[in-house]
C-alpha cells in the first residue's frame, strides 16, 4: 500500500494500545495523507487528534491546510486558516502562504486578497511567496491593477522580490495588455 496508508495502520495501532498518544505522530500522519492527495483523511486526524485529546498545534494545522491546498480543497483551507486564527495558536506566513496558494491555484482572487489583508492587520509577517501567490492569483483572474499593488507592497515593506515575483508581474502585465505599466 500507499505510505500514507501504512502511517494511517500504524496510528491505529497506537490508538490500540496503551502508548500514549503522540502530536508527532498524528502529524506526521496528516503529513503523510496531504503528500498523497487525501485531504479528507487529514482533516479526519486533526478531528480524532480532538476527540482524543491531543493538543494540536500550528505544525497540525499546517500538515492540514497544506492538504488541502495539493488537493485544491481552497474552501477547507480557508475553514482551517480561520479555525487557526480563532484559535490561542500562533498563524504564521506558512499557514497564510498555504491558504493563499490555495485560493490562487483555484482562481479564487477575492479570496487570496482578503487573507493577505487579514494577514497584515493580524500582523502576520508576509513574505516574497506570500505576495507572489497573492500576485499570481490576481494576475489569473485578470486583476493585473491588484498583481502591481501587491508589488507595491513588496518594494513599500521591504520584501525582496525574485525571480518568481518579475515573471509573476510580467505575465500578469502580459495578460492584461499592460506592458508599459510600473
Amino acid at each position: 500500500g500507499a505510505a500514507w496508508e501504512k502511517a494511517l495502520q500504524i496510528l491505529s495501532v497506537m490508538l490500540q494500545s496503551k502508548v500514549e498518544l503522540a502530536r508527532t505522530c498524528f502529524n506526521a500522519t496528516i503529513s503523510a495523507c496531504g503528500n498523497c492527495g487525501e485531504w479528507l483523511n487529514a482533516l479526519q486526524l486533526v478531528s480524532l487528534m480532538e476527540r482524543s485529546n491531543v493538543q494540536s498545534d500550528t505544525i497540525t494545522f499546517s500538515a492540514a491546510i497544506s492538504a488541502c491546498h495539493q488537493s485544491g480543497e481552497w474552501e477547507k483551507a480557508l475553514q482551517l486558516m480561520r479555525l487557526i486564527m480563532q484559535s490561542k495558536l500562533e498563524c504564521d506566513s506558512i499557514h497564510c502562504n498555504a491558504s493563499i496558494s490555495a485560493c490562487e491555484e483555484a482562481g479564487k482572487w477575492q479570496h487570496a486578497v482578503q487573507l493577505f489583508n487579514v494577514a497584515t492587520q493580524k500582523n502576520i509577517r508576509v513574505s516574497a511567496i506570500t505576495c507572489n501567490a497573492s500576485i499570481t492569483a490576481c494576475g489569473k483572474s485578470g486583476e493585473w491593477e491588484m498583481s502591481l499593488q501587491f508589488f507595491r507592497i513588496m518594494a513599500q515593506g521591504d520584501i525582496e522580490a525574485n525571480t518568481i515575483t518579475f515573471g509573476a508581474v510580467i505575465s500578469t502585465c502580459e495578460k492584461g495588455g499592460q506592458w508599459e505599466r510600473d
